[in-house]
């Protein structure tokens, strides 16, 4: 690390929170860091500037070594807070609980690229380096610097990226975010599913998709969730419907052309929205419809669930989805929902709902979010969306066959993404997950721009709680970048790194075994693992990554 008087500098490792106010010489360099082929790693570069800060200067920006046409820099910008955490129920192990600014958002450099030394504040760079299948593998020393606009060095720092002779599977882990195209819509100013919203929609999947998200949801109808008794969201319908009595005709061309979209982009599985509203299943999402020349709402909050209307149209729709679904080769890489959060004063109502959608999809996955151990052992869904609270628990039950999820609930002990958490505590879920075998992990919230009950859009800079429906964090992990492209987070990271580690652990299962990966896990934790215990602390992550690494490079090299 070479600084001036004028500049400290030093590289840290991408689980830092780096805040404005933070001392440089209290965060840890980070001198090497390995990965493997087909894997994106990431650090940052931190620094503090000592000189006039009413003069403050723009900084060049330099990379030397070989892999620095795989290297990407942005900046890393603070963003507001106004409810951090539930001050209900927290627990010890938050970084900052009161308002204010937090490292988060993650944009391209101004200043045609230079970077701004930000006044006497405490700067970051987010470095992402792709490891692409091309480079061979070898230790590489990248040195970064930072010079002044007339060529002087102010200052310099290197780190050491080994890349491991093995490529980094996609993993079979569903991993869902769900995905609002009416937020898309209302941010923009754009018709829905207008060419230029097609345009946007494209944008945000592919942001997905690249880090490490697989499945997309698809509004064959506009999805009945977080919306309060009575309203609506706009509508985003993607299969048009005409009703003449109890006949219908559907059109799915512009479902076609989402899973057009989808499949360019990379996604593996496709997630239809809850058949019936969320919280009890009592009605049926909004539904719109041509009929005698006019495009009205069909089905609402106005229709109850179990209504024999709604029954006829579900017989004559869902075997038309899937045929289209089967059609297009997806059918069986397709989850589909009944209702979200499911309460047990419901369970009637939601066994009854459920049994209707099992007639007519007999050999399907149908997953819904459950927190309750009763509505499992009643045996009415067999993939559960298990509470991470609760997940011990259904475990010691005998669920095997299961998926995770958290949300703004989950406050104590467990992983979440909360802006106040330490990265870690995002970044273990992944471990977590593959030791216990989930088959996947689902959130609500990659683009939710609307306050609680989307009563209203907010603007996500700065509502960043959603206007106080959750601690911020929760409700996305992108922003809208002016030009129709998302902005990522630092949350997005985490969680791409999450499900490469879990990509990581079931290569090393693959070439070492399941009983050897166990034995790494246990060796580092130091303590007993669980969704609510776990080691707390970076190095656990970053040790364990070094050593399922070097395992892997080890036993294929002497399979060579």
């Amino acid at each position: 690390m070479h600084c001036t008087e004028d500049l400290n500098m030093k590289i840290v490792s991408s689980m830092e929170k780096c805040f404005l106010d933070d001392e440089l010489s209290k965060k840890t360099v980070l001198k090497s860091i390995s990965g493997l082929k087909n894997e994106e790693i990431s650090f940052q570069i931190i620094y503090k500037f000592n000189g006039d800060i009413n003069h403050t200067p723009l900084a060049i920006l330099k990379v030397a070594g070989e892999l620095k046409d795989h290297i990407s820099i942005q900046q890393v910008v603070s963003v507001p807070s106004n409810m951090p955490i539930n001050y209900q129920s927290y627990d010890d192990d938050y970084i900052r609980t009161k308002p204010g600014l937090f490292p988060e958002l993650i944009t391209p450099l101004h200043y045609n690229g230079k970077v701004n030394l930000m006044g006497g504040s405490l700067g970051s760079l987010w470095v992402d380096v792709k490891l692409t299948n091309d480079i061979a593998a070898g230790e590489y020393e990248t040195v970064f610097i930072l010079a002044s606009e007339d060529g002087r060095t102010l200052g310099e720092s290197k780190i050491l990226i080994e890349v491991i002779d093995a490529i980094l599977p996609e993993t079979d882990m569903y991993h869902t975010e769900w995905f609002y195209a009416d937020c898309l819509a209302e941010y923009y100013n754009v018709d829905v599913f207008s060419d230029r919203h097609f345009e946007i929609i494209k944008n945000y999947i592919k942001t997905a998709v690249d880090n490490k998200i697989n499945v997309i949801m698809m509004p064959v109808f506009t999805p009945a969730l977080d919306t309060y008794i009575g309203g609506e969201r706009l509508t985003c319908q993607l299969v048009k419907i005409s009703r003449d009595g109890n006949r219908y005709n559907f059109d799915f061309s512009l479902m076609h052309r989402w899973i057009d979209i989808c499949l360019e982009c990379g996604v593996k599985y496709f997630e239809i929205p809850p058949f019936f509203s969320q919280w009890g299943a009592k009605n049926t999402p909004k539904i719109m419809a041509f009929e005698n020349g006019n495009y009205r709402q069909i089905f609402g909050w106005e229709t109850d669930a179990l209504s024999d209307e709604y029954r006829t149209f579900l017989k004559l729709f869902v075997p038309a989805l899937l045929n289209e679904l089967v059609s297009r080769g997806i059918d069986k890489r397709t989850v589909f929902h009944i209702s979200d959060e499911p309460d047990l004063d419901d369970f009637d109502r939601y066994s009854q709902t459920t049994s209707i959608i099992k007639q007519l999809l007999k050999d399907y996955i149908m997953i819904d979010a459950v927190w309750d151990l009763k509505i499992y052992e009643s045996g009415v869904l067999s993939t559960p969306v298990i509470s991470i609270s609760e997940v011990d628990r259904f475990i010691e039950a005998g669920a095997d066959n299961y998926w995770v999820y958290y949300c703004g609930g989950h406050n104590k002990k467990v992983s979440n993404r909360f802006f106040s958490m330490p990265s870690y505590r995002t970044r273990i879920l992944g471990v977590q997950l593959y030791h216990y075998n989930a088959k996947g992990f689902l959130h609500w919230g990659y683009n939710f721009w609307h306050n609680r009950y989307s009563y209203d859009i907010i603007n996500p800079f700065l509502e960043t709680s959603g206007e106080y429906f959750a601690p911020s964090g929760d409700t996305h992990i992108v922003y809208p970048a002016q030009d129709g492209t998302p902005y990522a987070s630092v949350r997005l990271k985490l969680l791409r790194d999450a499900f490469q580690d879990v990509a990581a652990l079931e290569l090393c299962e693959r070439v070492c075994g399941r009983e050897f990966v166990s034995s790494l896990l246990e060796e580092e934790m130091g303590c007993n693992f669980s969704f609510t215990e776990y080691p707390q602390g970076s190095q656990y992550i970053e040790n364990l990554r070094e050593r399922v690494n070097h395992a892997i490079a080890k036993e294929i090299s002497n399979c060579k």
